[in-house]
This record gives C-alpha cells, structure tokens and sequence, in this order.
C-alpha cells in the first residue's frame, strides 16, 4: 500500500491553512516557493564557496560515514566486544543499532577536501545536531530565520545537513520539521505513524564504531557501547527485511519523494523517513532542517519498547481554539494516519 505525498505552490496557503490542512492531519507536503528570499543565495553554494566564508583554520564537528553513505544500521550485538549492562525497553539483546564512527573534529579545508573526494578522508557529514549554533554558526547570518508558513508553530532552531552521498537509515524525528533543500537533492522514502507497529521492536542500543586515523578503518571497541537505548529506528533493514519481518515488511505503507534543491519538504512528527542524498555538480548536497515542538506527542518513558499513541501537544491548545480545530467531531489525526 502506498501513501501519496502532494507538491503544493506555497503562495496558495497562508500560515493557518497549512496548519489546518497539514499540521493537524500530520500529512507531509513538498511546497514549493516556501524558502526564505534571503536564504536564496545559498543555492549557489559549493564545497568552495563553504571554504572561502569560513574563518581561516576554522574547525568542524562532523560525522565519518561508510563509503556507501550510510551513517546507521542494525547488526548483531556479537560483532561487538561482550557486555554485561543491561538497558530497559530493548527486546533484542542480541542486536544493536551501529552508528558508522563518533563525530570528529576537522578543518573546513579537510571537510571540503572529503566532499571533493581528496586526501584520506572518509565521506564526511554534518548531520545536524544543532551544528548552525555550534561548529557551522560562521553561516548562522546566511540563514535567519525560517520559512513563513510555520508562523504559527513554536520554533526550535535551523539545522543543517552537508556532505556528499550519504544514506541516513530509516528512523522518526519528535519534531515539526520544514526542511528545505538548498543543493543538490534528497530522496526520502516515508512510511506513516500508523507504521510504526510494524517497524519499531523494542529499543535499540547505540553502538559507537571509532574511525581510525591512521589506517582509514572503522573499529567497533568497547567504549563504543553507549547507554542509549532508542526505540525510533526500525529494527530491520526495509529493502531487504529477515525473514522474520517479512511480513510486516510487505504491509508498509510506504511512498517515495524527491526533494529538489529550493523545494520544502514539511516533515510532520512522527513520520519514519529513510533519506538518501544526492549532491549537485560541484559535488555538495546541503539542507536546512527548520524544527518545531510537535503538534502531537507522545508518551515514551525509558522503561518503554514501544512508542505510545499519538496525542495532540497541549502546547497548541491556544492555537488549535483559534482555528477552530477544538471540535467534538472526529480529529483529524483520527481520520488520517492510523
């Protein structure tokens, strides 16, 4: 079964109806035209052009990927050395979710140099994590504020994603998410909320590989083995699922979008998205994720394996009054994405 994912001119919707007709019915929209006009000359951005407005010397924190792009991924537990702690909520003890290596710190000349594919680098990636207030904040003055139809939805901050080709695994986010594409193009594969009986199995713990330096290697060591435990990555590899989940598999509800360069994705809470990215000619493939507190939440204490049901944030009771979206009747949510 397939979800459908609309391309809307945002000059058709003000900041209330995008609420009405999307945020509230969590549905995921590319609109187009939505991008800040002063956001418009990084469109032209290029691994250069990174190099020349970053003070000299600058250092960046930015994550090593495996050389097919991939920064996640579920493998067993065995691979890893043996421990003995024991996290709530994980079901699977035997398996865990690997992140490609722990961040790094380089120069903006190395990570330039790894976007171009020079020097022994990996492919590196600056894959958020609040990195525009941090290591990235000399282009914080090239992307203020964010896109004017979420006015009305309670910001959070603006991310940003550079790197090459790179495949972030499938997982949700807790947030509102405007993400604009700026260079290059990113292909999301989504499944709805409704999907995540299917794909969610208990919590995973975080397994940290160490990029070696030296030789160029990634090692899985013991203080790899974190105390996260997660329960918002799927426990099995869609494209080619165990047989076990075979069958839950073969029930998602899936769809696939390009995002290209100057288009909006919104991104609604809760929403699974495997995201694939594919940079432009001169090598570069950059996005700005704008975040905002959830319209919806939903319980999910450490002591959880699995996620809880979906409710509307008491935060936007205000709103929802405003808009009329305080009804007896059946909520949107109800009707859409179960």
């Amino acid at each position: 079964m397939k979800t459908t994912v609309q391309r809307v001119s945002a000059e058709q919707l003000s900041p209330e109806s995008f609420v009405t007709e999307y945020v509230a019915t969590n549905t995921p929209v590319i609109l187009q035209g939505a991008l800040p006009p002063e956001w418009a000359p990084c469109l032209s951005w290029t691994p250069e052009s990174l190099l020349e407005m970053a003070p000299e010397n600058h250092v960046v924190h930015v994550a090593p990927l495996m050389e097919d792009g991939r920064d996640k991924w579920v493998e067993q537990a065995s691979l890893w050395p043996k421990s003995d702690t024991q996290l709530p909520g994980i079901i699977h003890q035997d398996l865990v979710l690997a992140v490609a290596a722990s961040r790094i710190d380089v120069t903006v000349k190395d990570f330039v140099a790894s976007l171009r594919k020079q020097g022994n680098w990996p492919l590196l990636y600056a894959d958020g994590a609040s990195n525009l207030q941090r290591s990235f904040e000399f282009l914080r003055s090239k992307l203020p504020g964010s896109p004017a139809l979420g006015k009305h939805l309670l910001f959070k901050r603006t991310d940003l994603w550079l790197g090459s080709h790179t495949l972030s695994t499938l997982h949700f986010d807790n947030y509102e998410n405007l993400f604009s594409q700026l260079v290059g193009e990113k292909e999301f594969l989504l499944c709805p909320p409704g999907d995540t009986p299917l794909l969610a199995d208990g919590r995973l713990r975080k397994a940290y590989a160490t990029w070696d330096r030296s030789d160029g290697s990634f090692e899985r060591k013991a203080e790899g083995l974190s105390d996260e435990a997660v329960m918002n990555y799927a426990v099995y590899d869609i494209e080619n699922p165990p047989e076990e989940y075979a069958e839950l598999s073969a029930k998602l509800r899936t769809t696939v979008v390009t995002v290209h360069a100057g288009e909006t994705l919104y991104l609604p809470f809760g929403w699974w998205h495997q995201v694939r990215g594919r940079p432009g000619p001169e090598g570069l493939c950059c996005s700005a994720a704008s975040f905002y507190a959830p319209f919806f939440v939903r319980l999910q204490p450490k002591s959880m394996s699995f996620p809880g049901p979906l409710l509307p944030n008491p935060k936007y009771q205000e709103l929802c009054l405003k808009l009329g979206l305080d009804s007896d009747d059946e909520t949107p949510m109800q009707n859409s994405k179960k």
